[in-house]
Parts: structure tokens; sequence; C-alpha cells
């Protein structure tokens, strides 16, 4: 039993190899795969770096409500405040 589980390991194992390289580490550099692999990793780099920058203005935005809405609270006569509803 423990033979046959070590042969189809080693079976498995040797099959694999292939699926191992990817077609930046041992394909052609201009090759349409690359490219492409390329393309989509820009692609979803530039989606990441988008919603992230879509957050942090969100929430820059919040606080700088909050403030107004605190400085307006006040009575206080600080600068932008004026246009609160």
């Amino acid at each position: 039993m423990i033979r046959a589980a070590a042969l189809a390991l080693l079976l498995l194992l040797g099959a694999a190899a292939p699926a191992w390289s990817c077609a930046v580490c041992y394909g052609e550099a201009g090759s349409p795969m690359t490219e492409g692999a390329r393309q989509g990793i820009v692609v979803m780099l530039v989606i990441t770096y988008l919603l992230l920058t879509g957050i942090g203005a969100m929430f820059a935005t919040v606080v700088i409500q909050a403030r107004r809405r605190n400085a307006a609270a006040r009575g206080s006569t600080e600068p932008g405040t004026a246009d609160l509803p």
C-alpha cells in the first residue's frame, strides 16, 4: 500500500513539472501570453489604487464635514464654515 502511494505521488509530481513553469519565467519576453499577464497585473493595480484613493477621499470628506459641523455648532467664525446648511 505504501509503495503504491509513493508511486502515485512520484507520478503526480513528475507530471506536474510542466505546470510549474509560467510564461514569464520560461517563455519569450515578448510573447502574447507574457504581455497579457503584464497588462492584467497593471489593470489590477490601477483598480486597487483607485479604490484605495476613493476610500481615503471619502474618509477625508467625512472628517472635514464633521469639523465644519462642530465649528458651526460652537458658533465659530472659522473660514469655510458659514456655508453650512
